[in-house]
């Protein structure tokens, strides 16, 4: 429920249902990038990252359904139990706006859990690094999370919610071989790439690249991690940890592969 590709393909095919005329609803994790791209068009469930716990969230998934069906309004986020939209609608409330922030301001300082009726989300923003000028005299690193490890996975890297990468050799390699080289994600189909290891990450080609001096040189060792059920927070770490070592080794541009 957390696959990024699986949170996609959910919020199009209930986009594609509802210009249809039919009532559509989905489930996700709260991270998966589904939620942020569809949330203000498709009404979607928050689920765990796994199945296991699946048939709460139907009954919630159900309940909603025909609602939707029978053309009535969810209802409030918080209590219909679907991730919130951002829409504001007229209501009533049990006591005066007065009355409500005061009992804010009184459990936030005496340190007491209370809910704000208008949460702001700060999306983050990153500033684009600066072009390179002339690709072909810069060096090049090369990055997967497609899980991309030695035969054997000698460094025990998870097939998903990685929370560290590593590092591997390619110094003097032409291309990934499927004798030396396997994939452990958990993600997707994996026979074809464990079949020719250049799908996630592309050697053979760069290496081309190379000898016609379209880039300058290739960095000695790729970066792997999984790049699935990865929680935000240690995405963001690890990748602010592989760039600051690309910068130290003088990397200058990385072509980062994606599953």
């Amino acid at each position: 429920m957390n696959a990024g590709r699986y949170g996609l393909a959910c919020g199009e095919v209930c986009v594609t249902a509802q210009e249809m005329g039919i009532a559509a609803i989905c489930g996700m994790y709260a991270e998966n990038p589904g939620v942020l791209e569809f949330r203000r068009r498709v009404l979607i469930v928050p689920t765990g990252e796994t199945p296991a716990d699946m048939a709460k969230h139907l009954q919630t998934m159900a309940r909603l359904g025909i609602k939707l069906a029978r053309g009535e309004d969810p209802g409030p986020a918080d209590e219909a139990g679907y991730i919130p939209r951002g829409i504001r609608k007229l209501g009533l409330r049990d006591k005066p706006a007065a009355n409500r922030v005061g009992d804010m301001l009184s459990a936030r300082l005496h340190d007491r859990p209370f809910k704000t009726e208008l949460p702001i989300e700060m999306p983050d923003q990153v500033a684009p690094a600066a072009p390179v000028t002339s690709i072909g005299g810069a060096l090049l690193a090369l990055v997967t999370t497609g899980g991309l490890v030695p035969r054997g996975n000698p460094d025990k890297l998870v097939r998903g919610g990685a929370t560290t990468y590593f590092k591997y050799s390619i110094d003097g390699l032409e291309s990934m071989t499927p004798d030396r080289w396997e994939c452990i994600h958990r993600g997707f189909f994996t026979d074809i790439v464990n079949q020719n290891p250049n799908y996630i990450l592309p050697l053979n080609l760069i290496r081309e690249l190379e000898r016609r001096s379209e880039v300058g040189s290739v960095h000695g060792t790729y970066f792997s991690t999984s790049g699935v059920g990865t929680a935000v927070a240690d995405s963001k770490r690890m990748g602010a940890q592989i760039a600051r070592e690309m910068k130290e080794a003088g990397v200058q541009a990385c072509v980062m592969v994606a599953t």
